[in-house]
Parts: C-alpha cells; sequence; structure tokens
C-alpha cells in the first residue's frame, strides 16, 4: 500500500531510523507539500509565492520557499553560516549573484531536515515582527 507524501514526511519526523529512506521517495515538491502541512495549522501561517515559487509566510511575513528543488529558509546569519559550513546548506542566491546572508538554500539531500528547519525559520521571522 502506498502512503501519501504527507504520511510519509510525518512517519519520517517520528522514527529517525526511517526518516532518510521515507524523505528520499519524495520529490521535492512534495517535500514542500509535507512542510506546508506541517505549519498552515499555526496561527499566522499562510501560503504565497516569492519568485514565482510556493511559499509559506507568517504574518505575511515569508519565512520559507520552494526554489529550484530547494527548500529556501530565512534564518539568522550565524545559523545559514553553520549549516553552510556543516554542507547541509548553501547561502540562497536568488540569481542576481548576490547571496542573501540570511536566506539558506537546502537541497533534498538534507530533506529530512526540511520540516525542522522550516519551523525553525518560522519562530526566527516571528521574532521579528
Amino acid at each position: 500500500m502506498r502512503r501519501d507524501p504527507i504520511h510519509a514526511a510525518h512517519a519520517a519526523r517520528h522514527n529517525s531510523r526511517r526518516a532518510p529512506l521515507a524523505y528520499a521517495r519524495m520529490t521535492p515538491d512534495e517535500l514542500f507539500d509535507a512542510v506546508a502541512e506541517a505549519h498552515l495549522g499555526d496561527p499566522g501561517v499562510t501560503e504565497g509565492r516569492m519568485f514565482g515559487s510556493p511559499c509559506l509566510k507568517i504574518s505575511g511575513k515569508v519565512f520559507a520557499c520552494l526554489v529550484k528543488g530547494e527548500l529556501v529558509v530565512k534564518l539568522p546569519s550565524a545559523r545559514v553560516d553553520e549549516l553552510a559550513l556543516r554542507g547541509g546548506a548553501a547561502r540562497f542566491d536568488p540569481g542576481m549573484g548576490t547571496q542573501m546572508k540570511e536566506w539558506a538554500a537546502v537541497a533534498p539531500r538534507a530533506a529530512e531536515e526540511w520540516v525542522d528547519l522550516s519551523a525553525e525559520a518560522r519562530d526566527f521571522v516571528a521574532s521579528l515582527l
């Protein structure tokens, strides 16, 4: 029996031994759907578009989006540096040759972190309001 992406993501978050396998079978769009599902019930969280791609906002401010198959999240600059040094992410470049210091692009290979990083981003953006 094939499980839908949301249930696969939920199972992955709650069973660390299966997390990489469950996420590995999901496309970036399915992964972002799981991220959205995790946050859309939160007060103030809505869907929108950024850079022509789906995004999530808290109180009208973007905290996560899907761009060219990667999860892009707004985090403190030091946290983005930490993720980049670890190899799980890179500074986001929206295509103009300038990397954004508070935005990290997380590849699908680190998909098991997408829901957690998006929650971290939601909390960071909410703290700026």
